[in-house]
C-alpha cells in the first residue's frame, strides 16, 4: 500500500472511531408524555430548560416556558394549552422526528458492575438504605416493610470511578458524591434527602463550574422523592427543598414524588401540601412523564428548577443504541471503471440524537458528489460518482462540513482504457453484489457478478426474515449482470437483498424511503 492509500485509510478509520467515541445525553427525554394515570403534564410559564429535550410523545406547552436548546418530538406539533407562547431562543423545534427505542433493562451496567466486583444481589425480599460519602457507601439492610436498624450498617469502599448495581426491589438513598459513580438498581430508587456533589452548594446544589464529580442514578423501575421531613413532608409549615446533582434515569416508570395527596396515591393529607422546590442540576430520562406537582387540595408537591450539566453531555451510560455523527462507509472503493464511464455509490451521514446540517461538499478530480438534502435533519445521503479521465489508480477525497466540523472520506478507483476493458478478464473468485441508489425512492438497480455459471437466486426479504419477493431464479452465465428492483406496493423501511449462486451467498441492506 502506498503512502497516499495509507493516509486515506487512516482518515477513514479516524472517522469511524470518532463517530463511536461518544454517547450524547439529553437534559430531558421521555418515551411517553402522559402520566400513569393518563394525565397530560405541561411545560408551563416559569419552566426553563437549558439542555436538549426529546420525547417519543407529544410535548404539551401551556403559557410561556423557555427552551434554550433542541426540542425534539415524534409528534407533528406541540399540544397547545392556554396562553401558549413558548420561548424558543435556541434552534427551532423539531417535529416528526424518528422514534427512539426506549430500553427496559441496563444489562450492560450489570455486566460492568459484575466485572468491577460491585454487583450486589439480595433477592426480592430485602430493601437497602444507602448514604453516599467520601469514596464510600454506608449500607443498611432490612426486610421489605420493616424499619432499618440504624446501628447495624457496613461501609462499602468506592474507587474514583465505579459502576454499582443493586438487585433488590427498594432502595433509599441520600448523601454526598465525591467520585464518578454510576449507581444502578433493578428496583425503585427513593430519594430520602439531598444527593449532591461534594463541591456543590449544599443548600440548592448549584454546581461548581470546575466540578469533577459525576453521578447517574439508574432505576429499571422508578425514582421517587420520598415523603420525608427533609423533603418537606406534609408541608412541615416551613417547607423543605430537595437538591439533586446528576443524571436521573427511570426506565420503566417516572421521576416523581411519593404521597401525592389524593386517593389515587393512597395518601390524603387533607389540605394544601406544598413541599418546596426541586433543584436539579443534571438531567432526567424517564419512560413516562411523572408528577412533581399536582393541583390536589389546592396544590401538592414541588416547584422545579432544572439546569442541564454540560459535563454529562457525552457520558456514555449505554442507554440508547444511537449514532452520533456516524459516517458509513468510512471510505469508498469504486473498483475498475472504463475511462469515459461513470460508477456511483452512496455515503450515509447520521446523527440519531440531534438534526445536523451538511454543507460545502467538495471532491477531488475524477470524483463528483451530490447532497440529497441541504436541510437540517438526522440522516443525509451523499451520492458520489467516479468518472475516470485517465487510466491508472485514482486516489481522491470527499470533504464536507458537518455542522461546523470538517469531515473527510477517502475515495479510490482504477481507470482502464476502453481497449483494456474489452480484453478478456479473469473472473472474480467470489460473488459481488452492489445496489444503487441506496436508499432509494421507487426503484433501484441491482448489480452483481458471478465467478462461474450456475443456478442463481436473488431474494428480497424484510427485517423479520420474511420473503417479500423473489427477484431472480434462473441459470446465469459467469460475469456481470444487472437487475431492476421496482418497489411499487412496498412499504417504506429496511429490507435485505440476498444473492445465492452455487455454494456462495451475499446480502446487502437496502432502505426504501417513499
Amino acid at each position: 500500500m502506498n503512502r497516499t492509500a495509507q493516509r486515506l485509510l487512516f482518515a477513514g478509520l479516524v472517522i469511524v472511531f470518532a463517530s463511536m467515541a461518544y454517547a450524547f445525553n439529553y437534559m430531558y427525554v421521555t418515551h411517553d408524555e402522559m402520566t400513569v394515570f393518563g394525565d397530560r403534564i405541561k411545560f408551563m410559564s416559569g419552566d426553563t430548560l437549558t439542555g436538549p429535550v426529546r420525547s417519543n410523545g407529544q410535548i404539551a406547552i401551556m403559557g410561556s416556558p423557555v427552551f434554550y436548546d433542541f426540542v425534539i418530538t415524534t409528534a407533528a406539533d406541540f399540544w397547545h394549552g392556554p396562553g401558549y407562547s413558548p420561548g424558543l431562543p435556541g434552534p427551532p423545534p423539531v417535529f416528526n422526528a424518528p422514534f427512539i427505542p426506549f430500553p427496559q433493562r441496563v444489562d450492560t451496567l450489570r455486566a460492568r458492575a459484575i466485572a468491577e466486583g460491585h454487583y450486589i444481589n439480595q433477592g426480592d425480599t430485602m430493601q437497602a438504605r444507602i448514604q453516599l460519602g467520601d469514596h464510600t457507601m454506608r449500607l443498611w439492610w432490612a426486610e421489605l416493610g420493616a424499619p432499618f436498624d440504624t446501628t447495624e450498617y457496613e461501609d462499602y469502599p468506592l474507587t474514583d470511578t465505579a459502576v454499582v448495581f443493586f438487585e433488590c426491589p427498594e432502595i433509599r438513598i441520600f448523601g454526598t458524591v465525591h467520585t464518578t459513580l454510576i449507581f444502578a438498581a433493578s428496583g425503585r430508587i427513593g430519594l430520602e434527602d439531598n444527593v449532591l456533589y461534594a463541591s456543590s452548594d449544599p443548600v440548592h446544589g448549584q454546581l461548581n463550574p470546575n466540578h469533577t464529580e459525576k453521578l447517574a442514578l439508574v432505576s429499571e423501575n422508578e425514582i421517587k422523592i420520598l415523603n420525608t421531613w427533609a423533603n418537606g413532608r406534609e408541608n412541615s409549615s416551613q417547607g423543605s427543598d430537595i437538591a439533586l446533582n446528576g443524571h436521573l434515569v427511570a426506565l420503566n416508570e417516572s421521576f416523581t414524588f411519593e404521597n401525592q395527596n389524593d386517593p389515587d396515591s393512597g395518601y390524603d393529607y387533607g389540605s394544601q401540601d406544598d413541599r418546596g422546590t426541586i433543584y436539579l442540576w443534571g438531567a432526567v430520562t424517564q419512560k413516562r412523564r411523572g408528577y412533581v406537582h399536582r393541583s390536589t387540595r389546592g396544590s401538592t408537591g414541588y416547584l422545579r428548577q432544572y439546569q442541564y450539566d454540560e459535563a454529562i453531555r457525552h457520558w456514555d451510560l449505554s442507554l440508547f443504541n444511537l449514532r452520533e455523527n456516524s459516517i458509513e462507509p468510512p471510505s469508498l472503493n469504486f473498483g475498475t471503471v472504463t475511462v469515459g464511464d461513470t460508477v456511483s455509490d452512496t455515503l450515509r451521514v447520521s446523527n440519531d440524537y440531534i438534526p445536523v446540517r451538511i454543507s460545502n461538499v467538495l471532491t477531488t478530480a475524477n470524483y463528483h458528489a451530490t447532497l440529497s438534502d441541504t436541510t437540517q435533519w438526522f440522516t443525509h445521503w451523499i451520492a458520489v460518482r467516479f468518472a475516470p479521465t485517465h487510466a491508472g489508480e485514482v486516489y481522491g477525497e470527499l470533504t464536507f462540513m458537518l455542522d461546523s466540523v470538517e469531515q473527510s472520506v477517502g475515495l479510490f478507483g482504477v481507470g482502464v482504457n476502453p481497449s483494456a476493458a474489452l480484453a478478456p478478464q479473469l473472473m472474480p473468485n467470489n460473488l459481488s453484489l452492489q445496489i444503487f441508489p441506496n436508499p432509494f425512492n421507487l426503484s433501484t438497480e441491482i448489480r452483481y457478478t458471478l465467478p462461474k455459471a450456475g443456478d442463481t437466486k436473488i431474494i428480497l426479504f424484510d427485517v423479520l426474515g420474511r420473503n417479500v419477493r423473489t427477484l431472480e431464479l434462473t441459470d446465469k452465465s459467469a460475469g456481470a449482470h444487472t437487475l431492476r428492483l421496482n418497489a411499487e406496493g412496498m412499504a417504506s423501511g429496511v429490507y435485505f437483498v440476498r444473492l445465492e449462486s452455487g455454494e456462495q451467498q451475499q446480502t446487502v441492506k437496502v432502505m426504501l424511503m417513499k
